[in-house]
């Protein structure tokens, strides 16, 4: 078999921290804090595919054979497919792939943003392909997507509004969108008090322009994820319904969270500080928390969440949390040998079964892309 150029795109994850506010008609709606994880990623490539009659989706060759490994397959070519019939109704006669490989996978509905970086991904994709497949950019080494920014708009967070309106993605938290682009903890700024009365906010559409703020945190940081089983999985109209129900109120907390929120992402010395880091960032899930307590039973999604949530903190890390609706339970560490430690006994006395429980850091760069041979 003869070789031929192909693009692959690499993105990290998210972690979300929690929503400053839920009501509609409240300023800073969807707002909230977040941040992008250099690991675990998705992993595509796009290629041509000479003879075939469509396009052709193919999953990570290395995944173990199961049911659930059928099934995420199965939802992750259906998401490709949209963002692909996307692209043809606002680029119609354009060239596209013929082939896109998933080399490796996030977990879908897993708090990590999944559903984010795999649209956004392959909308940003397609656009690189159109415009460089007569001649690409050869070579081995990852590019960031961000050299991509001036031909997208005049900003970051303009790129990121031109990824929503490509990916479908960023019906509200534009956390995953922003951080696509460039990585570091983010701040989303939110709606402020542009929906209209009456409209249903999950229902807008994704182009609402984005704002926010970033930082980079220190290199050394850590952070352990560990993804316990649980059936308690949010997503979709289930999710839409929820948060619909919960913001009927206004959070009380919005603007002591704005505040705390704006400190950890604009003020240097709190990256300068690893305990007061920690510190403010429990404060914030904590008032984050007392928004969804009554409808998931709790501070975390469901009894599994808990006890692992509680095992990290009872080991020493820090800023232990739950992403998004979970079921993925984070906590930091403020250098490496301590994430391996504490790794290592959370998996060994976990008294749930955990899927998996990765050491990983913050991402600083955004997705990468290159082009490269392959047979």
């Amino acid at each position: 078999m003869s070789a031929q150029l192909a693009l692959e795109l690499r993105t990290g994850c998210r972690l979300h921290f929690g929503l400053i506010e839920l009501s509609p008609r409240q300023p800073r709606c969807y707002g909230g804090l977040g941040m992008m994880l250099a690991e675990p990623s998705f992993e595509l490539r796009f290629s041509q595919n000479p003879g075939a009659a469509g396009l052709s989706i193919r999953g990570p060759r290395n995944q173990a054979a199961s049911n659930q490994a059928a099934d995420e397959h199965g939802e992750v070519s259906r998401r490709l497919m949209d963002v692909v019939a996307r692209r043809k109704r606002t680029h119609p006669g354009h060239p596209l792939p013929g082939k896109i490989e998933v080399l490796s996978t996030l977990p879908l509905h897993s708090g990590l943003g999944a559903g984010t970086q795999l649209a956004s991904a392959a909308a940003m994709a397609l656009e690189i392909f159109e415009k460089q497949i007569k001649a690409p950019e050869q070579g081995t080494n990852w590019r960031p997507v961000s050299d991509w920014l001036p031909a997208l708009g005049d900003s970051q967070d303009a790129a990121a509004s031109r990824l929503a309106d490509w990916s479908g993605r960023g019906l509200r938290s534009s956390v995953g969108l922003s951080g696509f682009f460039g990585g570091g903890l983010i701040l989303d700024v939110g709606r402020g008090e542009s929906i209209l009365a009456g409209e249903d906010a999950a229902a807008a559409q994704p182009s609402r322009p984005i704002a926010t703020h970033r930082c980079e945190l220190p290199p050394e940081w850590r952070v352990v994820l560990a993804l316990p089983q649980s059936s308690n999985r949010v997503s979709g109209q289930e999710e839409a319904r929820r948060l619909a129900t919960i913001g009927r109120q206004p959070n009380p907390k919005r603007e002591p969270m704005w505040q705390l929120a704006q400190e950890l992402v604009l003020n240097s010395d709190v990256h300068r500080d690893f305990e007061r880091f920690a510190d403010s960032l429990e404060q914030y899930m904590a008032w984050a928390g007392e928004m969804f307590a009554q409808d998931q039973g709790g501070y975390f999604n469901g009894t599994s969440v808990a006890s692992t949530a509680r095992l990290a903190r009872q080991l020493g890390l820090r800023a232990v949390g739950q992403s998004s609706w979970g079921p993925t339970v984070f906590g930091f560490c403020d250098n490496a040998t301590s994430a391996r430690q504490l790794a290592k006994q959370l998996t060994e006395r976990s008294d749930v079964p955990l899927q998996s429980v990765t050491i990983t850091r913050s991402d600083h760069g955004g997705a990468r892309f290159r082009w490269r041979e392959v047979s």
